[in-house]
C-alpha cells in the first residue's frame, strides 16, 4: 500500500519500520545508531535525515528507492555508485538476440569447448589476483561470452552440453561484475541466464554454482523465501551424490547451506540460531576439506568460513561477537584480493556501528590496499566513507577525506 505523499520522512520511516515488524531497537542498531536517536527522527523532534542515513535505513528496510522514504522520486541507483566503464560493453552482448537472421557465411566458427573453459579459467584467476578485478575481467568478458553464446547455439549432444556449462559460468562472472551496479535488471538477467544454462547443461555443479550466485540476487533484493528455496532444491539435488563425491562436490553442498545461513540472518523472522544452525553445517563440510582448501569459484573453504562468520555477526547486529571471531583470523591466507577486502569491509561495518570511527576508517583503508575497486564499486564502502564524513571525527577527519576523494565522493 502506497504512503501518503504528504507524510513527513520520520513518520514513513516508522511506518516502514512497522510494516516490515520491525522494532525500533533492531532498525536502530543495523543503523548504527540509539533506539532514541530513531524515536526522535520517528517522532520529527530531531533534524531530518542526511542522505548517507537515507541510504542505510533504505537498506535495511528493504527498498528499492527513496520514494517511499521521502516522497519523491529518487532512485537508490542515483546516489549508489557510479556504472562501472566495463558494465556498457557487457550489457550489450547480453542484450543483443541473435534471431535466426544471420547466414551460415556470417557466423564465424566459435572456439572450441575447451578454449573457453580455459579463457573461463584465466577470468576467475584474474577475479581473485587483480585489485582491479571489474576492469580488467570486464575487458576479457563480453567477448568470451558472446562466443560461448555461440558454441551452445551451433553445437550439438555432449559438446553443447559442455558448452552451456562454461557458459553458465561465463553467466556467473558476469554477475559479479555487475552486482551492486545501477543495473539490478542486468544482475538478475545473468543469473537466470546462468540457471537455464547450468539446466542445459544437466550438471548438477553447474546448477548449484548458479544456484549460489542466484540467491544472491535474490536475497539482496529482499527476497529471502525465494533465496532459500533455491539454494535448498539444489542441495537436494547435490545431497545424493556426497557419500562418495569428489571435494568439490561436498564444497558445493556446503556452500549452499552457507548460503542458507546467510539468508536466515537476513530474515528478522528467525532467531539468530537458525543462521548458525546453517554456517556450523557448512563450517563442518569446510573443515572436512582441510586448512588449505579453497574452492576456486565461490572461494569456500574453512579460512572463508570466518570470514562469512564475521559477516553474519555484522548482519545480525552482534558487533563484539564479530570484533571477537576476527582477532584469530589470518586473512593473508586467503588467495583472493576482492574477498580479503570484503573481510575488512565488514570489519569496518562491525566498528562503525560500535562507533570507533577511528578503527573503522583504519580498516576501510585495508580494504583499499587489497581492492581499491571493491571498496568503490562494492555495497558498502561508499555508504561507510559518506557516514564517517559526517560525523566527522577530528582524528580521522584527513583520511576520510582522502579516501572520499580516491573514491570520487564530494568532500
Amino acid at each position: 500500500m502506497s504512503l501518503d505523499p504528504t507524510l513527513p520522512v520520520g513518520r514513513r520511516i516508522q511506518l516502514l519500520r512497522e510494516r516490515r515488524g520491525l522494532s525500533r531497537a533492531v532498525v536502530a542498531g543495523l543503523c548504527g545508531r540509539s533506539e532514541s536517536w530513531l524515536k526522535k527522527i520517528e517522532q520529527g523532534t530531531r533534524q531530518a535525515v542526511r542522505l548517507p542515513m537515507l541510504l542505510r535505513l533504505a537498506e535495511v528496510l528493504r527498498l528499492d528507492d527513496l520514494t517511499e522514504l521521502t516522497g519523491q522520486h529518487l532512485p537508490l541507483a542515483v546516489y549508489g555508485k557510479p556504472t562501472h566503464q566495463a558494465i556498457p560493453a557487457l550489457e550489450q552482448v547480453m542484450t543483443t538476440y541473435p534471431l535466426g537472421s544471420e547466414t551460415e557465411a556470417d557466423v564465424d566458427r566459435p572456439p572450441s569447448v575447451s578454449e573457453l573453459q580455459s579463457r573461463l579459467d584465466d577470468a576467475h584467476t584474474l577475479w581473485r589476483t587483480s585489485r582491479y578485478p571489474r576492469t580488467e575481467v570486464g575487458a576479457l568478458l563480453p567477448s568470451l561470452l558472446r562466443e560461448t553464446q555461440q558454441a551452445v547455439r551451433v553445437l550439438d549432444g555432449s559438446e553443447r552440453r559442455a558448452a552451456a556449462d562454461v557458459l553458465a559460468g561465463t553467466y556467473q562472472a558476469a554477475q559479479r561484475i555487475l552486482a551492486y551496479q545501477p543495473v539490478p535488471e542486468l544482475v538478475f538477467l545473468a543469473a537466470d541466464r546462468g540457471m537455464a544454462a547450468a539446466q542445459e547443461a544437466d550438471d548438477p555443479l553447474a546448477i548449484a554454482g548458479s544456484a549460489w550466485y542466484l540467491a544472491h540476487v535474490f536475497r539482496d533484493s529482499g527476497r529471502l523465501d525465494q533465496a532459500e528455496r533455491v539454494v535448498k532444491d539444489a542441495a537436494e539435488l547435490v545431497k545424493p551424490s556426497l557419500d562418495d563425491a569428489s571435494s568439490e562436490y561436498r564444497a558445493m553442498w556446503g556452500s549452499l547451506q552457507l548460503a542458507r545461513g546467510l539468508t536466515a540472518a537476513c530474515d528478522y523472522d528467525y532467531d539468530f540460531g537458525t543462521a548458525w544452525h546453517f554456517w556450523d553445517i557448512a563450517d563442518e563440510i569446510a573443515q572436512s576439506l582441510g586448512g588449505d582448501y579453497w574452492h576456486p569459484l565461490n572461494g569456500f573453504g574453512p579460512v572463508d568460513m570466518q570470514f562469512y562468520g564475521v559477516r553474519i555477526d555484522v548482519t545480525l547486529g552482534r558487533y563484539g561477537d564479530a570484533a571477537r571471531r576476527s582477532e584469530t583470523i589470518d586473512v593473508d591466507s586467503v588467495p583472493s584480493l576482492s574477498g580479503r577486502s570484503r573481510y575488512f569491509i565488514e570489519l569496518a561495518r562491525c566498528y562503525l556501528a560500535r562507533r570507533d570511527d577511528i578503527a573503522a576508517c583504519h580498516l576501510l583503508f585495508r580494504a583499499y590496499q587489497e581492492s581499491p575497486e571493491y571498496v568503490k564499486n562494492g555495497r558498502f564502502g561508499r555508504g561507510i566513507v559518506q557516514e564517517l564524513m559526517e560525523r566527522n571525527h577530528s582524528a580521522v577527519k584527513s583520511e576520510v577525506r582522502d579516501l572520499a576523494t580516491k573514491m570520487g565522493l564530494p568532500t
